[in-house]
């Protein structure tokens, strides 16, 4: 997660990417240019960040738990 600061040094770049520090990017072994799904809470001022592992691991936990039992 990364919360809003108002004296942050990371913003938006002009074309809309999203500049992660490097230790939050190696803490989610991510490497430059990779994609990443965002997900906002306006209310609290975070940005949840779910690197590609993440959302493997949720996918395939859903399917194991849906097909397990052969239901389609």
């Amino acid at each position: 997660m990364v919360a809003a600061d108002e004296h942050g040094i990371f913003r938006l770049s002009r074309l809309g990417h999203v500049r992660l520090p490097a230790a939050a990017r190696h803490w989610c072994r991510l490497g430059a240019g990779d994609r990443v799904l965002l997900a906002a809470d306006p209310v609290n001022g975070l940005l949840i960040v779910h690197p590609p592992v993440v959302l493997e691991e949720l996918v395939a936990r859903l399917h194991a738990t849906h097909f397990a039992d052969g239901a389609a």
